[in-house]
C-alpha cells in the first residue's frame, strides 16, 4: 500500500458546535435575545431552506468567491428569522462564517499519526468541502503533509460520485488498488471500492458514523495503523 486518502470532517475535525454550518461566533455577534432563536425549530428549518447557497457539488473557484455564498446564506437566514442584522453584523457573520478555524475541531491523534505516515506512505486529503478548508488545514500545522488535496468544489461533484475520487487519482499519479481511502460515511467508502480502491471507515468515539458497513471499521488512527502494519487491507 503507497497511498493514504483521508476524508476531513469526521475523520481529521469535527463540527466544535455540533453542526458543520454554523459560524463559530454567531451567538456572540448576534446577541443573547436573537442567539436564542438558535435553539429553535424555526431556525432550524430556516437553516435548511438556505444550505442551497453552500452546495458542495458546484464550482467555487477561490475563498473570495466562497466569500459571496457564505454572505447569501447569512443574509437570507437574517430575513428568515427576522433579527434585522445591521451591514455590520451581516459583514462580521460571514467572514466568522469564512475565516475561522474554530469552526473546526481537529482530533487529537491527527497530527502525530499524519507525521508518522508521511514517512511511509504519500497522503492526501478528498472531500466535500468549499475552498477555505485548505486554509485551515495549513493553520493547523497539517498542509505540508498532503501531497494532493482534492475537495468538492474545485470537482462540482461530491462522493461518492467516481469523478472525486477520479480526480485524486489523477493527481497523485497513483495505482487505486495501491490507496487506502478513510472515511465516516458508509455510501463513500462503498464509492471508493468501485473505482478500485480499498477503504476503511472511521467511527471516531467523539464523531460516530451514522451506519456502519460490513467492511473495515477503526476508531481512531491508532487502530488504523495496526490494520495498515498488518497487511488487513
Amino acid at each position: 500500500m503507497k497511498y493514504l486518502i483521508f476524508d476531513i470532517g469526521g475523520v481529521l475535525v469535527y463540527p466544535r458546535l455540533g453542526a458543520w454550518h454554523i459560524p463559530y461566533r454567531a451567538a456572540e455577534i448576534l446577541g443573547p435575545e436573537r442567539a436564542a432563536d438558535m435553539n429553535t425549530p424555526k431556525f432550524r428549518q430556516a437553516h435548511a431552506a438556505c444550505m442551497p447557497w453552500l452546495r458542495e457539488d458546484r464550482l467555487v473557484a477561490d475563498l473570495d468567491t466562497e466569500r459571496q455564498l457564505r454572505r447569501g446564506f447569512v443574509l437570507e437566514l437574517d430575513r428568515a428569522m427576522g433579527w434585522r442584522m445591521t451591514d455590520d453584523e451581516i459583514a462580521r457573520m460571514t467572514d466568522d462564517f469564512t475565516d475561522d478555524i474554530h469552526r473546526y475541531g481537529f482530533f487529537d491523534d491527527v497530527r502525530t499519526w499524519l507525521a508518522r505516515w508521511s514517512e511511509r506512505y504519500t497522503l492526501a486529503v478528498l472531500s466535500d468541502a468549499m475552498p477555505s478548508i485548505l486554509g485551515f488545514l495549513e493553520q493547523y500545522g497539517i498542509r505540508r503533509y498532503f501531497d494532493a488535496a482534492v475537495i468538492s468544489t474545485h470537482v462540482a461533484a461530491t462522493k461518492p460520485d467516481a469523478r472525486m475520487y477520479r480526480a485524486a487519482l489523477e493527481r497523485l499519479n497513483a495505482d487505486p488498488a495501491q490507496c487506502v481511502f478513510i472515511d465516516d460515511r458508509l455510501c463513500n467508502v462503498e464509492g471508493a471500492l468501485k473505482v478500485g480502491m480499498r477503504a476503511v471507515q472511521m467511527s471516531r468515539a467523539e464523531y460516530p458514523a451514522e451506519t456502519l458497513w460490513d467492511g473495515p471499521v477503526v476508531h481512531d488512527f491508532a487502530e488504523l495503523d495496526r490494520l495498515l502494519q498488518r497487511g488487513a487491507l
